[in-house]
């Protein structure tokens, strides 16, 4: 930063500010994180070179440390589940002394590559009795993208999630469990945040993406393992949530409830 000089159009600073809550004074500041990531804006221009800056400031969203508590938490719920490819009891402390995959990403923070398929029936109301003594009622159901383009949009939320959790109703009761398809565990946490949950819910009690991720099926895998839960009875209601896109851009939010 001592050799660096930052300029910038007072306009556009104003105009920051308002779309996305940050001064580009504060932002330069990302330049000077020694984890920094820089990236080529290839949706821009061929004709003027621009690049992206991921960089902490200002303390920063989420730590190491939560981000491998979540890891810790879906490996021990996976214990449960027989199609896991990752499951055990681990400790943070033992997986934060694991070397970086791609920094700040160690290999707890990343989905396995899996293989595998789901598949769903549906039923209406009229014929449900006929196939299922406790059915899982689909309550609400809300699908919202936002833009590909990563400087448009606040990485430190999941705005998508957000609208589709309001849209399908997910705070209006309590929700018992949780199924989350976010393949990392720092896209779980903001994902876990956008939806509203609290410690009264159990979140991945599966393992989610992070014991199993099935490309292009782990999201329906999700609105499964919610609906057998409610099945067995061991939830009344669950929320199950699918995701696609660069940096978690798309986003679907389900709501389960038994009878």
């Amino acid at each position: 930063m001592a050799k660096a000089r930052f300029e910038w159009d007072a306009k556009k600073d104003q105009d920051n500010q308002e779309k996305h809550g940050i001064s580009f004074a504060k932002a330069q500041f990302a330049f000077a994180d020694s984890r920094r990531v820089l990236a080529a804006d290839l949706s821009h221009s061929p004709s003027e070179k621009r690049y992206y800056c991921f960089g902490l400031v200002d303390g920063g969203i989420l730590t190491d440390r939560e981000m491998a508590e979540a890891a810790v938490r879906d490996r021990a719920h996976a214990k449960d589940n027989p199609h896991a490819q990752i499951a055990g009891d681990f400790t943070v402390d033992a997986i934060l002394a694991d070397p970086y995959l791609v920094n700040p990403l160690r290999k707890h923070d990343c989905a396995p590559i899996s293989d595998g398929a789901s598949a769903m029936i549906l039923a209406a109301g009229d014929r449900v009795s006929e196939l299922c003594d406790r059915p899982a009622w689909i309550r609400g159901i809300e699908h919202i993208c936002e833009p590909m383009d990563l400087g448009v949009r606040d990485l430190g939320r999941s705005r998508s999630t957000e609208i589709a959790a309001e849209k399908a109703g997910v705070g209006s009761d309590k929700m018992d469990v949780a199924e989350l398809s976010a393949p990392f565990t720092h896209q779980e946490i903001l994902v876990e945040r956008a939806l509203g949950l609290g410690s009264a819910t159990t979140v991945n009690p599966s393992g989610g993406a992070l014991a199993g991720n099935p490309m292009m099926a782990v999201g329906l895998s999700r609105i499964g393992e919610c609906a057998m839960r409610i099945w067995n009875g061991s939830a009344d209601r669950a929320v199950a949530h699918a995701t696609s896109g660069p940096c978690i851009q798309q986003n679907l939010v389900c709501v389960l409830e038994g009878n």
